[in-house]
């Protein structure tokens, strides 16, 4: 290195004719892309745990034991979250105008990819079939029961699960439908720096939004419990409590 900085004023010449960009240290975006890789498969494993918890709960009639503060839902979906970031390692660093996975390191993005479009599969399949038991239910107690408040009750259950369903299905296409369509443009070489822009945005608002959906819906236990609400189960009690006093006040 020259005293009058030529070597440092020729290479940086060199660093940006190379279409580089100027980012943080390099460790700091290797962790930075490895932490981003993990917190988004997260979310996603996350929002498809949910959607099969109430499936099996609804539509199978399974009761869960869940543990304290749930463990037995987060336990699994950290360790899957943590399995393609520890064997990807090598693929994080700068990525242009931020970090992440670098250019050129394309398995990340496409294992990405598949599990978000199966994910979503797993939860429109899931909720499908929820909405479809609770209308199944609310038509047959319709037809037996008389009282006009469990009807009532019944719809409004109905609407609230469908709103819960709802914005479940909404935060996540929000979320990583334009991560699906960066991992496409990123497959066929295409760079957009609006996309590099919006990825951290989208993450941030769906990750915010899912837990506070969770907590929200579900709720954290801070003992062991059992997930023992059934929508089935919550009505036929209704129905036959609906009943019994139907027939007690025929016989008065």
């Amino acid at each position: 290195m020259h005293p009058n900085g030529t070597y440092v004023t020729f290479d940086k010449a060199e660093f940006v004719n190379n279409n580089e960009a100027v980012t943080w240290p390099y460790l700091f975006c290797e962790i930075l892309g490895f932490c981003f890789t993990f917190v988004v498969l997260l979310n996603i494993l996350l929002v498809g745990a949910i959607s099969v918890v109430t499936w099996l709960r609804v539509v199978k009639e399974r009761y869960l034991e869940l543990g304290r503060y749930d463990y037995k839902v987060w336990l699994p979906i950290l360790f899957l979250s943590l399995i393609v970031p520890l064997s990807t390692t090598n693929s994080y660093g700068s990525r242009g105008y931020s970090c992440g996975t670098k250019i050129g390191y394309d398995l990340v993005a496409f294992v990405v990819l598949i599990i978000i479009i199966i994910t979503l599969s797993t939860i429109i399949f899931c909720y499908a079939h929820v909405m479809k038991t609770i209308r199944n239910v609310k038509e047959i107690n319709g037809s037996i029961i008389n009282s006009r408040n469990n009807l009532i009750q019944l719809t409004n259950v109905e609407r609230k699960t469908f709103k819960k369903v709802l914005t479940y299905i909404l935060v996540f296409i929000i979320q990583y439908v334009p991560i699906m369509i960066y991992n496409v443009c990123g497959f066929l070489k295409i760079r957009n720096v609006i996309l590099d822009a919006l990825i951290p945005a989208v993450i941030s608002f769906g990750g915010i939004g899912n837990i506070i959906q969770y907590l929200y819906n579900e709720g954290f236990s801070s003992r062991d419990n059992v997930f023992s609400s059934n929508y089935r189960l919550e009505s036929a009690e209704r129905s036959q409590q609906s009943q019994q006093s139907n027939s007690t006040m025929n016989e008065l």
